[in-house]
């Protein structure tokens, strides 16, 4: 009699082995992503190859429901992948951290609209762009936008951009939300910066353009917890008030940068002879010293933001984020990235002149993670002072908490 085989179904990955699949993806990634950075920053953009890789291994989708074919992990994931794929180019560790995060962001759209934006794919790529600046005003089936927005981080790699501003009539609603199809906008190429050069945030314009209702929300209300939100996906992954969670994106490039600068300037301690004096640096005390400091400083910094996103996801697992909550996260994160930047300084600073020169990997790192900390969510006065604020019995005096 012949032996019937049943086949089995196909295994479904563990998250754990989801996780440890990123993070290999990700080691790999950053091999590639430091042999292209030099000419991605004389070509003030990232290489099309390294964008479409990270989507290929899924880290545009950690965030995305499983329900929509992503992965469905966590803030801290997103912020290890990061800072491992990350830490060679600040501009691509940039561009990576956006794209994941953009895509939660974009789970507060209607059914409609997510449809278009997901597709079969499971993800999507654009910048996310508070413009106040743009007007909008609502006619029949939708709205018209008319003016131009800055910092449009990822548009040489846009699929769709993403716009918030204030409707006309309508301002004490707050800001509403707008994505809109690429190839209806105006690119303007003029990102010439001295760091983050590869990132291309162009400008882009709007004219005259029509945007219709089911491509248009108000995504600062809905991601808070409540009755009345309109958002498809439940739990607590998708309770979390926008800014508080799009943070984590823009914090993990810049411990990853300082990654890639301690461990240039560990080459440097162990290897370097001066042509001028023939001294070693591996026998300069100061030069151990600090080594030693950037490795204890950065440790902590970067365990300190896996922390944060963990915590942010306990507490709001049990009840929603409250005010100090809240405000603690954004001041813990400023923390960790003004630590991420001075430790970046602190051994370029050690480096000697040759660190400086166009083909060192140093110079580039001490350009882009000044000018990552110049971003609004990590100043550090307007980071710490809602946190003072609200500890003493004040309101917080900001939205981004």
């Amino acid at each position: 009699m012949e032996q019937q085989t049943i086949a089995s179904a196909p295994r479904t990955e563990t998250d754990e082995e989801i996780k440890a699949r990123l993070m290999r993806s990700a080691r790999e990634l950053a091999l590639r992503i430091a042999a292209r950075a030099e000419g991605d920053e004389k070509n003030r953009r990232i290489s099309d190859d390294t964008i479409r890789e990270a989507g290929e291994a899924g880290f545009f989708r950690i965030m995305v429901p499983k329900s929509m074919g992503g992965y469905e992990l966590d803030w801290e994931t997103v912020c290890r992948v990061v800072v491992e794929a990350g830490r060679y180019d600040g501009s691509s560790a940039w561009q990576i951290g956006f794209f994941i995060m953009h895509n939660w962001l974009w789970l507060g759209l209607s059914e409609k609209a997510q449809a278009e934006v997901y597709g079969p794919k499971g993800y999507s790529t654009g910048p996310v762009m508070l413009a106040p600046q743009v007007s909008a005003r609502r006619v029949e089936g939708g709205f018209i936008l008319d003016g131009r927005s800055r910092w449009a981080t990822g548009i040489n790699h846009a699929e769709w951009v993403f716009l918030s501003t204030t409707v006309d009539g309508e301002e004490s609603e707050g800001l509403r939300d707008f994505m809109i199809p690429v190839g209806d906008v105006t690119v303007h190429e003029n990102w010439d910066s001295a760091g983050m050069m590869a990132t291309g945030s162009h400008d882009v314009e709007y004219k005259n353009l029509f945007v219709p209702d089911y491509r248009s929300a108000n995504l600062t209300h809905a991601f808070v917890a409540g009755a009345d939100s309109p958002l498809l996906h439940h739990g607590p992954k998708y309770r979390i008030p926008r800014f508080t969670s799009m943070i984590f994106g823009s914090a993990a490039p810049l411990v990853a940068i300082a990654h890639g600068a301690v461990e240039t300037f560990q080459k440097k301690v162990a290897g370097y002879t001066s042509p001028v004096t023939g001294a070693k640096t591996v026998d300069n005390i100061p030069a151990i010293n600090r080594l030693a400091m950037a490795r204890i400083r950065l440790d902590a910094a970067e365990q300190y933001l896996y922390s944060l996103a963990r915590r942010m996801l306990e507490w709001n697992s049990v009840e929603p984020l409250n005010q100090m909550q809240r405000v603690q996260i954004r001041a813990g994160v400023v923390h960790v990235t003004a630590e991420a930047r001075e430790i970046v300084q602190m051994v370029a600073a050690t480096s000697g002149s040759g660190a400086f020169m166009l083909d060192q990997p140093m110079q580039r790192y001490f350009r882009d993670v000044s000018m990552m900390a110049t971003h609004f969510y990590h100043d550090q006065d307007t980071g710490f002072e809602p946190l003072g604020r609200v500890m003493v019995g004040l309101p917080p005096n900001t939205r981004l908490s």
